[in-house]
């Protein structure tokens, strides 16, 4: 008579199909920093999921490690294959730590939502607006960038003022994502310790303004600072809930799934766009380049792989634990950065953990060799 197997058997396969499903798609995630999203949009997603992808991959490791199986070698490849992907993600650089020369720049980068701190809703709100500037002006920064800077009221450009003078300084530049309206204005802002010499935006006629450069004098040198908010997803308070559902197990509703997709398909093809033009921008500085601003872009990304051609990322060089700037449940979810040319030198790079935004600031030194 015919041996039946052993239920355990049943199970180990079940779980090694699923490891293999997950390092199909980690593999995938590799993938998507080659594939331009404009020819395939949707092996991008692949590349949002990389961290999750990461941890699965890790915890099979450990189980099989756990049940003594030789299983985990499989993970182990898969995970040595992109290994220099996840020094973008995790930093150790405790060790041989300098001291920033005093020469060096300070620079804060802060997406302040609206000043509406973590309401999906956006709705202003002036008291965190006020503790916002008083927190950018204990950081005592050299140049301060900016993102979704809003205000409502009959002077919209009152907290302009404001800011400028609790930063004790008058050199600012601000840019409107759209045309300011009677008594809102909503864009990006860039304040400086240094005399400003030049400035400008950069936009796409289908999209709208998406970055501002200032042109700066520091001890004698020209350097141009760019603040740059790449397209959105324009996630709402549904979407926000439909994802925490998923990810709590509840069930898929298509409608909601087809919407959400939509939303990520029109934004990375505008943030694909929009990089090249920034792409083009950024070849003819004639000054050395620093690049500061909300990407909406993992570092597992082909959009941060064209941007980042060249430059040097801050957290890379001086960062340390696990990168993340959106706060949200998703982990090591990176999408605010400071990239600069080769010609600087990084220190102290840090990601503040302060709950006043969806985003955290993050600041860092950066050094003219």
């Amino acid at each position: 008579m015919k041996e039946k197997p052993h239920p355990e058997n049943y199970i180990y396969r079940y779980l090694l199909y699923l490891n293999y499903i997950f390092i199909i798609f980690l593999g995938l995630s590799y993938l998507s920093i080659y594939i331009n999203p404009v020819n395939f949009w949707a092996i991008s997603i692949f590349g949002m999921a990389y961290p999750v992808l990461i941890i699965t991959n890790l915890l099979f490791i450990f189980l099989w490690i756990g049940l003594k199986k030789s299983y985990f070698l499989i993970s182990c490849v898969a995970i040595l294959i992109g290994i220099n992907l996840i020094g973008k993600f995790v930093q150790f650089n405790f060790f041989g730590k300098q001291n920033s020369p005093i020469e060096s720049i300070s620079l804060l980068s802060y997406n302040v939502h609206n000043f509406s701190q973590k309401s999906k809703k956006s709705v202003f709100d002036k008291g965190i607006q006020h503790e916002i500037f008083n927190f950018i002006e204990s950081q005592n920064s050299d140049i301060v960038c900016l993102q979704e800077f809003n205000y409502i009221g009959e002077n919209i450009y009152a907290s302009h003022a404001q800011l400028k003078q609790q930063l004790g300084s008058n050199n600012y530049y601000f840019e409107s994502y759209f045309n300011p309206k009677k008594n809102k204005v909503f864009g990006m802002a860039t304040f400086s310790k240094f005399p400003i010499m030049n400035s400008g935006y950069l936009d796409l006629e289908e999209t709208r303004k998406f970055g501002t450069f200032i042109d700066i004098i520091r001890t004698g040198d020209t350097i141009r600072v760019y603040n740059i908010h790449l397209e959105s997803i324009s996630l709402n308070y549904v979407d926000y809930s439909f994802v925490s559902g998923i990810t709590a197990g509840d069930s898929i509703q298509k409608p909601n799934t087809r919407l959400l997709l939509n939303k990520l398909h029109k934004a990375l093809i505008n943030r694909t766009r929009q990089v090249v033009v920034l792409k083009d921008h950024l070849s003819h500085s004639p000054y050395p380049v620093i690049l500061c601003g909300d990407f909406n872009e993992l570092s597992c990304s082909y959009n941060y792989r064209n941007l980042s051609a060249g430059m040097l990322d801050a957290f890379v060089e001086s960062g340390n634990g696990i990168g993340k700037t959106f706060a949200s449940f998703l982990p090591a979810f990176r999408i605010d950065y400071i990239l600069f040319d080769p010609q600087f030198k990084s220190f102290d790079y840090e990601e503040i953990k302060i709950n006043l935004s969806d985003h955290y600031p993050i600041k860092n030194k950066l050094y003219l060799k």
